[in-house]
């Protein structure tokens, strides 16, 4: 059987060190747990010290936080005052006369849209008298459109010192900026040298004008009213609608009048054309 050498040095070397190691342990033990509890009392009080700075800091950011809700839900943008400034204002009447004849009347007016981006596209009217008044029209006015509320035909008992003219159930409609650019159809739609040639036929007068369709759209029909003054004074009114007229038609148009009021100084025609009703375009 081998003989088995073990390092006795080595041995000793490692038993000295357990050895200093120990009687170092057992010599500085105290002192050691001593140091411990410093370390864990302190870092203790660092832990306490850091949770009661972050609950004060915490209740410091909450009035803030709350001071700051408060002041979010102050109504500091004048809503009401912004809604007044852009709404839109009230149709104005411009004239208002009533045209008697020998059993019967009609009453004219002449309204304005003084908004440039509102349409009204639909009010209804009516005229009142002392003793009467007439059924309810439906009409509509574009942005910055003039335009002439008519009533035909209404029989009066007695004299009118006075009327009003009554509009209700405006319906307005803001417009976009190419909704707004439609307004220059309107332009393109002309009636021109209007001529009332007197009694051609006894008791009736003949009304010749020229109508013509410079835009690119085809049109189902185009209502005109047709509005004659004497100077200042409207002495006469009439409607009239015009069939299919196409792009850049241009059409002579002749209407009997009866009983025309003489001498005219102004003949108006101005077409009633609702361009935002898609409804009054004829495909091509």
């Amino acid at each position: 059987m081998p003989k088995q050498e073990f390092s006795n040095e080595t041995n000793e070397d490692f038993t000295r060190g357990e050895l200093k190691f120990a009687y170092w342990y057992f010599t500085h033990k105290k002192l050691l747990k001593t140091i411990l509890i410093v370390f864990l009392v302190i870092l203790n009080l660092a832990i306490w010290g850091n949770n009661i700075y972050h609950f004060f800091l915490y209740k410091e950011e909450g009035k803030i936080h709350d001071l700051m809700l408060k002041e979010l839900t102050k109504e500091k943008i004048d809503f009401l005052g912004y809604r007044q400034r852009t709404a839109p204002q009230e149709l104005n009447i411009i004239l208002q006369t009533v045209i008697k004849r020998e059993k019967n009347c009609d009453f004219v007016a002449q309204i304005q849209n003084p908004n440039l981006n509102w349409t009204a596209f639909s009010f209804k009217y009516r005229f009142t008298w002392a003793g009467g008044e007439t059924d309810f029209s439906d009409s509509f006015i574009l942005p910055g459109e003039k335009k002439y509320l008519i009533a035909f035909g209404q029989k009066i008992q007695g004299t009118i010192d006075s009327f009003d003219l009554e509009i209700k159930d405006v319906k307005w409609k803001r417009l976009k900026r190419d909704e707004i650019s439609l307004l220059g159809i309107l332009s393109q739609i002309k009636a021109e040298n209007a001529f009332l040639e007197e009694e051609p036929v006894p008791g009736l007068s003949k009304l010749s004008f020229t109508i013509s369709n410079e835009s690119i759209y085809n049109f189902w029909e185009v209502p005109l009213n047709i509005i004659l003054y004497q100077g200042k004074t409207v002495v006469g009114a009439d409607k009239l609608q015009i069939k299919r007229i196409r792009s850049q038609e241009k059409r002579s148009v002749e209407k009997l009048w009866p009983n025309a009021p003489y001498p005219v100084t102004a003949i108006y025609i101005e077409p009633e054309l609702n361009i935002y009703n898609p409804k009054i375009f004829m495909p091509y």
